[in-house]
């Protein structure tokens, strides 16, 4: 694999669970990271004591403080990892569209203006809704919520717009994430929590099957993908790692961390729409980046034990 010499990287939605880890990855790759985060942003995921980070503050909706950016940074590539809705209860449509589609949108706009010669798009897995057995990327999208369907209209128009263009596009979709800086609505975070504190955790049956991925693992791929040589322009790449049943992978972090019998699983029903199999066919992103060693769980576990007693 050959990727390309030190470069110039703009990442939107810096402050966030993904954004934060790849601010930190490709400082160590040794490029120049322009994190971009709004104003109200929770700047202490981000080591802006490193010489080759730079806090840019910008909000994604905001296209003439985009082009203003752009046109300073002059960027090699963007990472947009900006998104709204991650977090369930923050569901208007309006919102969504606006940051996950629109803004998304303008932002390629301003990065043709500006000479940005790659665009690399974060898009969500829940975009292909409900399907059986491993999704490949061929498959036809299908969202059932509101959030999905946001994404998947930027993973339809940014591809266009792109050959339009003539920037390099990749559009890459994660599966399950997780590990240190995860916001606390999410799952893993709430079970450490509940489990240091001894305290009993409700939850649903968990009889999904998932596919989880340690987020350094998934942060160095996304990092691999953007600086390739040959880049796959274009290409919609999934990141996952396999598949395994919900409950079976609570109840192993469980057990590097207390007592698993405080998970009471099928004391709260199933959201609405709930994807009961969301599983990657990874083939593509073997194919492009090789093979793919994976952080042991038990691993993770004791960095996000270190991460939340950091934050204590």
């Amino acid at each position: 694999m050959v990727v390309l010499n030190e470069r110039k990287i703009l990442i939107t939605g810096a402050n966030g669970f993904i954004g934060s880890h790849l601010v930190k990855k490709f400082s160590d790759l040794g490029h120049h990271v322009f994190a971009m985060c709004r104003e109200t942003s929770r700047l202490q995921l981000l080591d802006d004591k490193k010489k080759n980070i730079s806090i840019v503050i910008g909000d994604i909706n905001n296209s003439d403080r985009i082009s203003y950016i752009l046109n300073k940074c002059r960027p090699d590539i963007i990472i947009n990892c900006a998104a709204a809705g991650v977090d369930p209860t923050l569901t208007k449509a309006s919102n969504l569209f606006k940051v996950n589609a629109s803004a998304a949108v303008d932002l390629m706009e301003a990065a043709s203006l500006n000479g940005v010669g790659r665009f690399v798009q974060l898009g969500s897995c829940f975009e292909y809704g409900n399907h059986t057995g491993q999704i490949n990327e061929s498959m036809t999208i299908n969202p059932s919520t509101l959030y999905a369907s946001s994404k998947a209209a930027a993973s339809i128009v940014l591809p266009l717009l792109a050959k339009q263009k003539k920037i390099e596009y990749v559009l890459l979709r994660p599966f399950g994430v997780w590990g240190p800086n995860e916001a606390d609505h999410r799952v893993v975070p709430q079970l450490c929590r509940a489990l240091l504190r001894g305290q009993v955790l409700k939850m649903t049956p968990c009889e999904q099957l998932r596919d989880y991925t340690y987020v350094s693992d998934l942060v160095a791929w996304i990092a691999q993908i953007s600086c390739l040589e040959v880049f796959p322009d274009c290409s919609v790449i999934n990141l996952g790692s396999s598949g395994v049943r919900l409950k079976d992978f609570l109840l192993e972090i469980a057990s590097y961390i207390g007592d698993p019998s405080l998970l009471q699983f099928g004391e709260v029903p199933y959201r609405e729409n709930e994807m009961m199999s969301l599983v990657a066919d990874t083939t593509a992103l073997n194919n492009i980046i090789g093979p793919r060693a994976l952080t042991p769980t038990k691993e993770g576990a004791n960095e996000v034990l270190d991460w939340l007693r950091s934050c204590a």
